[in-house]
């Protein structure tokens, strides 16, 4: 109370700033490389780079629209994976100018996990120190750990603002709050959501409010006044976002994978995916287990099917359906119903267990709510017996899920160990409470056995018992065990102890599954500085003078050769391969014959297939730099070149920019113009559309002239810029007009529905 006292705050207050603080110390136990000067990464680095990589380019042109830094071009303002209108990311890293931001990015986006849950959390349950073990949970689960372990960056942005959808959407309909500041937040964090490159999340996450708005509006939930709401939420929404939607959405038909997708390739049976919560087991063996990890362990689930029994069904129902279209999802195409996989856009998504990351907040919400009903029944004496109107919601509950794996048995196989636990650890607690077997006594035991039996198995499959996680494990236990006692110090004795059991069971089980999504973390060395390509550049630039833009094409496979990628593009270069999610559907060849001449596009060839290989994989070697064969052609076409016939006419390049190429020569009429990047619409030659030539965008000269101007001005972004202006405009107008605005929701049903709804749903409770 002393430092209380001081700073003149209140216990509560103390109270809250401690709660809030806690993560941060907890991340930095975690992840102690933040605050030292080594160059690695908290992240695989593959991954990290090359999503970070097109940032060094953003940095230099941070008004661009066009990326000339890789991939022979790059539309930059329709790039699907840009973070580059998302706050709390690109600033960072455009403060920086060093890719290592992301380690601190990265923090910064898990601590907004925390507050996120910590704030949905509070819908249903005030208790500080509950929201404080959860949001931890949820901060340190395995949807974001391992997201965090791989480098898929942009997943980890995503779920972190997915709980506050949630909540702000759960505010307008379920308890109807009818507010102006509810409908800005709710279009606000889905635009964030949006920027954050994180589309399968904008998917995921709006189909599960799909979920939750057409159960409350078949039950009668949805008033004339919610329809306007949301309404205007998801207009605001789309109009602001508009200068990212439009452009990729006109983009995609001219973008594609860098890496083909088969939607129905993967997936996991119902067992399995229980097995990914509860003990952090991959849903199949297609991709790693970090791809669908989702690691909380067996307490939080048990809680959870306790409140989906117990809980108001107002938020149990629509909870269930949207697990249950999460556990289809996640089946991909192991389940009858893996036709939903094939609808249009989200044909091009892989891996069916990300969806764990956008059910994970309502799984956890469900949970801390089984736990505030647990201690409620506990606390006024209560038989923990259920009435034949839950009987019947369970019978249908067991039948649903029996249903979901009845169209599973086509593809069923003998369950592994950890499936095979999950089901029955699933279906015992279920079994428990319908026979009306679950006294205090029965559940404390069945809780017991589940924890022992979810901890021998994270023991078996994760390496939690190395030095480094313990001690990082139990610093975090100590630090939640004694932030507890200090605050609850007036009443701890035998019996605080033995009245909060679930609870200390709940954080035991909590500490175990967060050990094991911390042992698959690791710090990764890409050796930039040790690089062979810091050398080749130096040749490069020691030989290449007066040249505008220097291509480099790269044998090897790029995600190998990420440092080659890194410093190319740091040094001013630009490889014609690099790894990218989405790569431009045209793009230059290596080489074009005129006159009987063969001219390569690439500046330089470098053999990074001898890393792979130990081969010379080019036929002419220029040098070698560390046994790494390097090619420089004769004869190579210059940034932007005009042929007559099939002859070069001479040109000069009088300014080169990102969106602006400008040549001078002299040119007549049915000359040919090429800019020698990827064709994508938006370019103009001489303020005319330019057309596909030989995959580059190009044009025949009109008339006679001396100056030739390729300029990348897409329609998309005007048309995007023209609507998020109006929507920007919209959000000021009903900002000033919120009161006006208000008023007339409350009045806009004659019987005043929202008012009606309220007053049914607290005579209900």
């Amino acid at each position: 109370m002393v430092l209380s006292e001081k700073l003149n705050l209140g216990p509560q207050s103390l109270k809250t700033i401690i709660y809030m603080l806690l993560p941060l110390v907890f991340l930095l136990i975690i992840f102690p490389v933040v605050t030292q000067p080594e160059q690695v990464f908290i992240s695989e680095y593959h991954d990290t780079m090359a999503l970070m990589i097109p940032d060094l380019y953003l940095v230099e042109h941070p008004f661009a629209l066009w990326n000339n830094n890789w991939l022979t071009g790059y539309p930059e303002i329709s790039s699907l994976n840009t973070d580059r209108f998302y706050p709390f990311s690109f600033p960072l890293a455009l403060a920086s100018h060093s890719i290592f931001i992301i380690n601190l990015i990265l923090l910064v986006n898990l601590y907004i996990a925390f507050l996120a849950f910590y704030k949905l959390g509070g819908y249903l349950v005030k208790n500080p120190e509950l929201l404080l073990i959860f949001s931890t949970a949820y901060m340190l689960s395995g949807v974001l750990l391992s997201r965090v372990f791989i480098g898929h960056i942009f997943f980890v942005y995503a779920m972190a603002w997915i709980p506050l959808i949630y909540y702000f959407f759960l505010k307008l309909t379920q308890k109807a709050e009818i507010t102006v500041s509810n409908i800005f937040a709710l279009a606000i964090c889905e635009i964030i959501l949006l920027f954050t490159g994180g589309l399968y999340y904008v998917f995921f996450s709006n189909a599960i409010l799909a979920i939750f708005f057409l159960y409350y509006l078949i039950s009668g939930k949805i008033s004339r006044a919610t329809w306007i709401a949301l309404a205007c939420s998801f207009g605001l929404f789309f109009a602001i976002s508009a200068i990212k939607t439009i452009p990729n959405f006109m983009g995609m038909p001219y973008i594609q994978r860098i890496d083909l997708i088969n939607p129905l390739g993967d997936g996991g049976l119902l067992e399995n995916n229980f097995a990914s919560f509860i003990f952090g087991a991959p849903i199949d063996t297609v991709f790693g287990s970090y791809e669908t990890m989702a690691l909380i362990g067996i307490i939080p689930v048990l809680f959870a099917i306790l409140a989906l029994i117990w809980g108001d069904r107002e938020i149990t129902i629509p909870c269930f359906f949207a697990i249950v279209f999460s556990l289809i999802w996640a089946d991909g195409g192991r389940i009858l119903l893996s036709f939903i996989h094939l609808m249009p856009l989200v044909n091009s998504f892989r891996n069916a267990g990300r969806i764990f990351g956008a059910i994970m907040p309502i799984v956890l919400l469900l949970s801390v709510y089984g736990v505030y009903l647990l201690q409620q029944k506990i606390k006024s004496g209560d038989l923990l017996v259920i009435t034949n109107d839950q009987k019947r919601a369970i019978l249908c509950g067991v039948v649903i899920l029996a249903a979901i794996k009845v169209l599973e048995l086509s593809w069923t196989t003998v369950p592994s160990l950890e499936a095979l636990l999950a089901l029955i650890l699933v279906f015992g607690i279920v079994f428990l409470v319908y026979l009306n077997k679950a006294t205090l006594l029965a559940l404390q035991c069945y809780f017991s056995l589940s924890l022992i039996i979810c901890v021998a198995i994270i023991i078996k499959n994760f390496a939690i018992l190395t030095i480094p996680v313990l001690i990082k494990t139990l610093l975090i236990g100590l630090l939640i065990l004694g932030t507890l006692i200090l605050f609850n110090r007036n009443h701890v004795d035998l019996g605080w102890i033995k009245k909060h059991f679930f609870v200390w069971i709940l954080i035991i089980g909590l500490l175990f599954s967060i050990a094991g999504n911390i042992s698959v973390l690791s710090n990764t060395d890409p050796h930039l500085d040790d690089s062979s390509a810091k050398k080749i550049v130096e040749k490069i630039r020691e030989t290449a003078v007066g040249n505008h833009q220097i291509w480099v094409f790269e044998t090897g496979w790029p995600i190998q050769h990420m440092d080659f990628t890194y410093w190319f593009t740091q040094s001013g270069l630009h490889p014609m391969r690099a790894f990218y999610s989405y790569v431009p559907l045209n793009t230059p060849p290596l080489s074009l014959q005129l006159n009987g001449t063969d001219y390569y596009l690439a500046d330089y060839l470098v053999d990074t297939s001898y890393l792979e290989n130990g081969n010379q994989n080019i036929p002419n070697v220029t040098y070698k730099i560390d046994n790494i064969s390097v090619f420089k052609p004769d004869n190579v076409l210059s940034n932007a070149f005009v042929v007559r016939g099939n002859t070069l006419v001479p040109s000069t390049v009088e300014k080169f920019s990102p969106d602006e190429i400008i040549l001078s020569g002299s040119f007549v009429k049915g000359d040919v113009a090429v800019l020698k990047t990827a064709f994508y619409p938006g370019w103009k030659m001489n303020d005319i559309d330019a057309v596909k030539m030989v995959s580059m965008p190009g044009g025949s000269i009109q008339t006679e002239t001396h100056t030739i101007t390729f300029r990348y001005d897409p329609l998309e972004l005007k048309v995007g810029v023209f609507l998020s202006v109006i929507g920007l405009l919209a959000l000021i107008v009903l900002f000033i007009k919120r009161k006006e605005f208000e008023k007339y929701i409350k009045c806009i049903d004659k019987e005043n529905p929202v008012e009606k709804i309220k007053k049914t749903r607290k005579s209900a409770r």
